[in-house]
């Protein structure tokens, strides 16, 4: 009778952690998904970092509607072609 106490003792601690932790794991995720709905003395910077990461995430997840990018900023090549005369103009000239 003592082990078959010790032994249920033991399970009913192992449900309260594994409640504790799953509990733990929720607020974690109610915080990051809805800073706005708890009343949590976050520091601004920390709260519009953490917005901004959930409105990055949620934008990932969107379907394909996104117009392309202008050629200056989505083309290597333009990029590579501005730097080499970059460094044509800036350099000085063998005599």
């Amino acid at each position: 009778l003592q082990e078959e106490l010790r032994r249920l003792q033991h399970t009913l601690e192992q449900v309260n952690n594994g409640k504790d932790l799953l509990q733990s794991h929720q607020l974690a995720m109610d915080e990051e998904n809805n800073i706005e709905k708890y009343n949590i003395n976050l520091q601004p910077l920390e709260s519009k970092v953490k917005i901004i990461q959930r409105a990055w995430r949620e934008y990932l997840q969107r379907p394909e509607k996104r117009s392309p990018s202008p050629p200056s900023l989505s083309s290597g090549k333009m990029s590579r072609s501005i730097s080499m005369n970059t460094f044509s103009d800036t350099s000085t000239p063998v005599s």
